[in-house]
């Protein structure tokens, strides 16, 4: 029988797993990670879920990202807003965005818009970003206060 992994090994086969998800090279792994991420867990675990999901190629990455944040909003909305603004500041990923965001079901652009809000309310300095995301989604930009 084989022994239940400690502590202190913890971290060494959770980096291996995510390798071997990172290895397989299936954008749908995105979606699936993103299952795992949880607002309760450690950042240190998060951050590792989030590095595997962010290696795929911002077309690729986005669409699996929007597919999935409906659920990440709902479980997780801290984590939603992190992925939201590393979006934001990556200028290419950014402008995916933008151009896909007109276009999203419904779930999709309610979980986009929420995210948004909450980012620009916790800082106002990200108004600008944010109010190109609400445009887009046919949301009258605001002024974050």
């Amino acid at each position: 029988m084989l022994a239940e992994p400690g502590r202190a090994e913890f971290p060494e086969l959770y980096n291996e797993a995510l390798e071997q998800v990172d290895e397989l090279e299936d954008p749908r792994s995105i979606e699936a990670l993103m299952t795992l991420i949880d607002d309760g867990a450690d950042d240190l675990i998060t951050f590792g879920l989030v590095h595997t999901i962010e290696r795929f190629d911002d077309p690729v990455y986005l669409q699996h990202w929007l597919a999935g944040l409906p659920q990440l909003t709902r479980r997780s909305p801290r984590w939603a807003e992190i992925l939201l603004l590393r979006i934001l500041n990556s200028p290419p990923a950014s402008a995916e965005l933008l151009e896909r965001a007109a276009n999203l079901a419904d779930s999709q652009q309610d979980a986009l818009r929420e995210a948004t809000t909450r980012l620009m309310a916790s800082d106002p300095k990200l108004a600008g970003p944010g109010n190109a995301v609400l445009s887009k989604l046919g949301w009258r930009a605001t002024r974050a206060s």
